[in-house]
């Protein structure tokens, strides 16, 4: 298992320079609208998974209120457990990925979202909503 934390930067982006811009507050949960995952976005996420776990199906995205340009994503990991993650994208690679809830974080190894300077926490709109989608 991989106990480093990492982000990447894409498209001239750094992690610190991301989209992930807060509108303030907590806005009401998502009228969730589940969407798909494209295949190149899942198996981008997919290498930041610990050794020893994948994802069990496919994965769902909620467009979250709470923030302009960030995607909830979540999905069956190894063990039945749901993980979600926040992206700015579901259709590529050109953003970068962050572990939401308990799960996420530990099965991956994708920074935690609430560390970053705009934190996203689990209870950001669209979480419930995406974990909705998968269960």
């Amino acid at each position: 298992m991989s106990m480093s934390r990492r982000a990447f930067s894409f498209g001239g982006i750094s992690a610190g320079m991301l989209a992930l811009i807060g509108c303030g507050g907590k806005a009401e949960e998502s009228a969730a609208v589940c969407e798909s995952v494209s295949a190149e976005t899942t198996a981008w996420i997919a290498q930041g998974l610990n050794d020893g776990v994948a994802f069990v199906g496919s994965l769902s995205a909620v467009k979250s209120k709470d923030f302009e340009k960030v995607w909830m994503v979540a999905g069956k990991v190894t063990g039945d457990s749901v993980g979600v993650w926040a992206i700015n994208t579901i259709t590529d690679t050109s953003g970068t990925v962050y572990s939401v809830n308990n799960v996420a974080q530990t099965s991956s190894d994708w920074i935690h979202s609430e560390t970053i300077k705009t934190p996203i926490k689990a209870s950001a709109d669209g979480v419930s909503a995406v974990l909705k989608c998968v269960r």
